[in-house]
């Protein structure tokens, strides 16, 4: 590597050249499984996934996924920089390499939380869906059961009904 005096270096080469404004950069470690096997890119967006136990009563404490943040872009993989070839760090399925995301302040605040409260999990996004969101319903086993099978975890069947509002002066009841 070559020394260079801060004026010397091109422009967009530094991280920070990169990082839009209003953001930071932030790396996690990820792995083959939760890095996307490893495809992910730089200029890349992802969604960032967490999974946590949270204690729900009589069943004690149940994993639950939910997404954090969508319309990530992904600013570095190891030292690859966005526009520009470096080593990319990752390697064999199994090994850490690391993935620099640009967040707000505080998502990056959350992020950091979330990562020491759970497990982290990148998705990646196909390029046509930039910028659009989905409405994703956190995952646990009840809306699992529910979605795939129509059933609630205890076992009894979700059973499809109507409800009407019906408005008596100023009290509201559900029929």
């Amino acid at each position: 590597n070559t020394v260079r005096r801060p004026e010397e270096v091109p422009a967009g080469s530094t991280l920070s050249a990169l990082t839009p404004k209003g953001k930071r950069a932030v790396t996690i470690a990820t792995d083959a499984v939760t890095g996307v096997g490893g495809f992910v890119r730089p200029g890349d967006l992802v969604d960032v996934l967490w999974t946590l136990k949270l204690a729900s009563g009589q069943q004690g404490a149940q994993p639950v996924t939910m997404t954090l943040f969508q319309n990530v872009q992904v600013l570095a993989v190891g030292t690859e920089l966005l526009g520009q070839a470096g080593k990319r760090g990752g390697g064999p399925e199994g090994q850490e390499f690391t993935v620099t995301l640009a967040l707000t302040p505080q998502e990056t605040s959350f992020l950091l939380f979330a990562r020491e409260e759970g497990r982290i999990q990148l998705s990646l996004r196909p390029k046509a869906e930039t910028g659009t969101a989905s409405n994703v319903v956190p995952a646990n086993i009840n809306t699992l059961m529910e979605m795939q099978l129509g059933m609630r975890s205890d076992g009894s069947s979700q059973k499809p009904g109507r409800q009407v509002e019906v408005y008596r002066g100023h009290k509201r009841e559900v029929v």
